[in-house]
């Protein structure tokens, strides 16, 4: 809309106060003579700060700031999607639990009197406080792996996830795409692209990419033995790359690939919030079935003595 950088974050202090201290922070960083995205390095996740960082070094960042506003206003739209739906399933499992702790806990002593039926107690105590443990593990575990796990093994593991797989290998076609297009737009050759990647932290996904590739490129190793040795990189990535031999073609073709990406993450998301509310209350009606079991077979074989 035509404001500069520092009136434009004067004006979100004003009326965004949920971002007060973000903005706070860009500001003192520009005041030291550092660029926006430098700024914004804190404040968002490694893959938005390497796309706007690539866009910023080539008077591409309002578009990205745009593409990346697009991708997460539908990313949150679809948590809240999901938020929504969970709500009442999560409410009425509630509910169950506690119908099931006050049905073991006082009509199943009564019932077990009249039939003469004696069954274990179940210690309610001992089943919470081993969930909590298993909880507690389970959340160190995954921290651990999260702080001290490369990023190829990071998605790796991620992959490997039914759904939330299909989802993350979309959503890095997209990123890489994505951020290729915008290279190769502002005319860059993938040699140059390649020594762009090389400056870039190890930790990040396009170093660790560029350097596998470069590496087996040497060795003379073919790209579809590498899409096929990490199996979050598409194919159909590399057959287009090979396809355009100007730099334009090669950018129309990674745009309309990360578009179509973007579209089938969308679809996919879309399909698993489809299914969350009828799972969860297959669960809670499959629950309240063996809970009837629970009451009835009891009374059903004493009645079968009579």
């Amino acid at each position: 809309m035509g404001f500069s950088i520092q009136a434009a974050l004067t004006f979100l202090m004003n009326t965004e106060k949920d971002l007060l201290s973000g903005i706070a922070y860009i500001l003192e960083e520009l005041k030291d003579g550092k660029s926006l995205v430098n700024g914004l390095y804190p404040l968002v996740n490694s893959e938005t700060y390497y796309q706007l960082m690539i866009s910023e070094q080539h008077g591409e960042l309002v578009n990205s700031f745009e593409q990346i506003s697009k991708f997460n206003k539908i990313k949150l739209k679809q948590i809240k999607k999901i938020h929504d739906l969970m709500l009442y399933p999560i409410f009425l499992i509630l509910l169950l639990i506690l119908l099931m702790v006050g049905i073991n806990l006082f009509i199943k002593p009564q019932l077990d009197l009249i039939t003469n039926t004696k069954n274990p107690q179940i210690n309610y105590f001992n089943i919470v406080a081993l969930g909590l443990i298993i909880l507690a593990l389970s959340g160190a575990l995954f921290g651990y792996y999260k702080k001290y796990a490369s990023v190829i093994q990071r998605i790796e593991f991620l992959i490997k996830i039914p759904i939330i797989g299909k989802i993350t290998k979309y959503y890095l076609s997209y990123y890489i795409a994505n951020t290729l297009a915008i290279l190769l737009k502002n005319g860059l050759s993938l040699k140059e692209i390649n020594f762009l990647f090389k400056s870039f932290p190890r930790d990040s996904l396009l170093y660790y990419l560029n350097f596998e590739i470069e590496n087996m490129l040497i060795e003379g190793t073919s790209l579809e033995k590498f899409s096929r040795q990490y199996s979050f990189i598409s194919k159909d990535l590399f057959k287009l790359l090979a396809i355009g031999n100007k730099v334009d073609d090669l950018a129309n073709n990674m745009f309309a690939y990360a578009n179509l990406m973007f579209k089938k993450m969308i679809k996919i998301t879309n399909r698993l919030i489809s299914i969350i509310q009828p799972t969860m209350f297959l669960i809670i009606g499959i629950t309240i079935i063996l809970t009837y079991f629970q009451l009835l077979m009891p009374l059903y074989n004493s009645m079968k003595g009579i």
